[in-house]
C-alpha cells in the first residue's frame, strides 16, 4: 500500500515536474515559479499599498515626535523572516523568470516574464536600496530632541511615502504581468 502511495507521488505530483526519463520539466518548475512570484509580489506590494495609503498618514497624524518614534521601531522590526522572505524571494525567483523569459519560443509570456521580473527588481528592490533605505538610515541617526528632527521627520513622510508608492506599483505591477503569463502559458 505505502509502495503505491510512494509511486503515485513519485509519477503524479514529482513526476510533472521529474518524468520518468530523469529529466527536468522546466516549464512546470517556470510555472511554479511563476505561480509563487505573482503571489510574493502581490503580498510585497499590498505591504508596500498599507504604508502609503494608511500607516504614514496614520504615523504623521499622531504628531512628528510619536510618528518619528514609531517608524524607528518599524524599521528595526521589519527585518524578520516574515518579511523579508517574500521581498527577497521575489526578487530571486524574478532572476530565474528573467532568465526563463530569454529563452522562451512564446513571444507574449516572454515579454510578461521579463517585464514581471524588471518591474520587481528596478522598482521594488532597486527604489529600496536607492531611496527608502538611506531616507531610513537618516532616520534612524536622528533623535526627537534635535533641532531638525520635525524637519526630518516633515521631509522623510514625504519622500519616503512617494517612493514607497512607486514600489507598491512596481510590486504589483508584477503581480499583474505574472498572473497573465501564468494564463497565457
Amino acid at each position: 500500500m505505502l509502495l503505491n502511495k510512494l509511486r503515485y507521488w513519485r509519477t503524479g505530483f514529482i513526476g510533472y515536474f521529474l518524468p520518468t526519463d530523469g529529466a527536468i520539466n522546466m516549464h512546470a518548475v517556470v510555472d511554479a515559479v511563476l505561480f509563487a512570484s505573482a503571489l510574493s509580489c502581490g503580498l510585497v506590494g499590498g505591504v508596500f499599498v498599507a504604508f502609503s495609503t494608511f500607516i504614514m498618514r496614520g504615523l504623521d497624524r499622531a504628531g512628528w515626535q510619536a510618528g518619528m518614534l514609531s517608524m524607528q521601531a518599524i524599521n528595526i522590526t521589519v527585518i524578520n523572516p516574515w518579511f523579508m522572505t517574500p521581498f527577497l524571494g521575489s526578487a530571486l525567483a524574478c532572476v530565474f523568470l528573467i532568465a526563463a523569459g530569454l529563452t522562451r519560443a512564446d513571444v507574449a509570456q516572454s515579454y510578461l516574464l521579463l517585464t514581471g521580473g524588471g518591474l520587481y527588481l528596478a522598482g521594488a528592490i532597486l527604489v529600496t536600496m536607492a531611496r527608502n533605505v538611506p531616507l531610513n538610515n537618516r532616520l534612524a541617526t536622528t533623535e526627537t530632541s534635535s533641532i531638525d528632527a520635525q524637519q526630518v521627520w516633515d521631509n522623510y513622510v514625504l519622500r519616503w511615502t512617494r517612493w514607497n508608492t512607486v514600489r507598491a506599483i512596481a510590486s504589483l505591477g508584477a503581480s499583474g504581468m505574472f498572473i497573465a503569463a501564468l494564463v497565457t502559458a
